[in-house]
């Protein structure tokens, strides 16, 4: 320090920048209390760099205080801007794949996007899509919907390609296929390209739709454009097409992909023994057979891998096929990754008692359910009205050193409250606190 020397804004704000941007988050987190207690030091940019670096460093709250503080100002060069609401919006649904948790932040995201209405603060493209992605994400999607219609007519911005793109993956995540397919029409006619996500999404959502021509046509087009499709979207299409009596037709698309190098001999040969294995009956079986080479035999890793694609496809009931055949059907044993794939895909689906039931089953024989299990295990059980259940399961995890998540805190606390039992809730946070959870 100097003699007489006295910080501004400016010498905070480089402090804080270069702080942050060596991790130093703690050192960052001293600077930033002594910001808050001088009322004369602040500006939007300082702020929004604060905020910045905390959602960098995962601490939401933290960077939502900073915010409240921001609001709180009365000087105006201190408010929020377009720049504070995207940072915010963006930290909210940054790293979230999980259903639960993003229903819990889209009202959050929504209570502050009326707070930008009301501040008279205009929405700017990124925001907007923000919104649209959030409602996606929370499957709420004639919310998103309603955003795309009010662009270009409440708020002056044109939709764009992330705009179309996050609505074909949200209506095809819930079958409505033709509304996809006329918003992939309406983005094509305006130059854009829809992403590999949304033509993987268009394909799996006609094939499982029944729509298998459409599908076929799709998986072509996006080939064209250059879109790669995935290993489940090639699987669900021929696997529909198979299910309507039509195997020659699945086994000339796939030679077709083959022989235009569109699929490597490894996934030639995966998808060419479920195939055989589903639908190779008497006379079928015979000339599937001809085609797999001797000895193909999925392992482990094969086994889980289908697993994963049809949790991911919602389509519980196939991967729990694929689960017991393991020891029966095929020379392997199911691993704690088998377990808790279909933990994490029940209990999404609200099946609490088959999902409790693996993981006892997990544990007998000596596995550990991931923390992604648990979380996913206590909030379905929690959102089902099974709280004590849900309280038992979160002391389990602790005990397992797996770190329960805020929404899986935040939703048994508050299914807890909503049956009126909010002391409970109280002597439940005070405990946790207590221990230092």
């Amino acid at each position: 320090q100097q003699h007489r020397f006295r910080h501004d804004v400016s010498t905070y704000h480089i402090t804080i920048k270069r702080l942050g941007a060596a991790k130093m988050y703690q050192e960052m987190d001293n600077i930033v209390n002594q910001v808050l207690a001088i009322p004369c030091i602040g500006n939007e940019a300082l702020y929004n760099t604060i905020i910045y670096f905390f959602v960098e460093a995962r601490k939401l709250s933290r960077a939502v205080n900073i915010f409240k503080h921001m609001r709180n100002r009365k000087n105006l060069g201190c408010r929020p801007s377009i720049r504070t609401y995207n940072s915010l919006f963006t930290a909210l649904l940054s790293r979230r794949s999980d259903f639960y948790i993003n229903f819990m932040y889209v009202e959050t995201i929504r209570c502050l996007f009326r707070q930008i209405v009301n501040d008279g603060i205009e929405p700017d493209i990124f925001l907007l899509n923000t919104m649209i992605k959030g409602y996606v994400l929370a499957l709420q999607i004639n919310d998103a919907l309603r955003i795309f219609h009010q662009m270009g007519v409440v708020y002056d911005c044109q939709p764009n390609s992330f705009s179309y793109n996050y609505l074909i993956h949200g209506l095809c995540s819930q079958g409505r296929t033709r509304n996809a397919r006329e918003l992939s029409d309406e983005m094509k006619k305006k130059g854009f390209v829809p992403s590999g996500k949304s033509y993987n999404s268009l394909v799996n959502a006609l094939a499982l739709n029944g729509e298998t021509e459409e599908a076929v046509i799709y998986l072509w087009e996006m080939i064209e454009k250059q879109r790669l499709p995935d290993f489940i979207s090639y699987k669900t299409v021929l696997d529909e097409i198979c299910r309507r009596d039509r195997v020659e037709e699945a086994l000339r698309l796939l030679k077709e992909l083959q022989e235009k190098v569109l699929v490597d001999g490894h996934t030639y040969r995966k998808i060419l023994f479920v195939l055989e294995h589903d639908y190779g009956y008497s006379s079928e079986r015979n000339r599937f057979r001809q085609m797999v080479n001797d000895g193909i035999e999925p392992d482990i890793f094969s086994l889980n891998t289908m697993i994963k694609g049809y949790v991911l496809a919602l389509q519980i009931n196939d991967a729990l096929r694929i689960f017991h055949q393991m020891g029966v059907v095929y020379d392997c044993q199911p691993n704690s990754f088998s377990y808790n794939y279909l933990i994490h895909g029940l209990c999404s689906q609200g099946r609490t008692r088959n999902a409790r039931e693996l993981s006892d089953e997990m544990k007998k024989k000596g596995f550990v359910p991931s923390g992604k299990s648990y979380n996913s295990l206590v909030n379905a059980l929690a959102l089902n009205g099974e709280t004590e259940e849900a309280v038992n399961y979160l002391w389990e995890m602790i005990e397992k050193q797996r770190l329960p998540d805020f929404i899986t805190y935040k939703t048994v606390l508050d299914e807890i409250c909503r049956r009126d039992r909010v002391e409970e809730a109280l002597r439940l946070l005070k405990e946790l606190q207590e221990k230092d959870l």
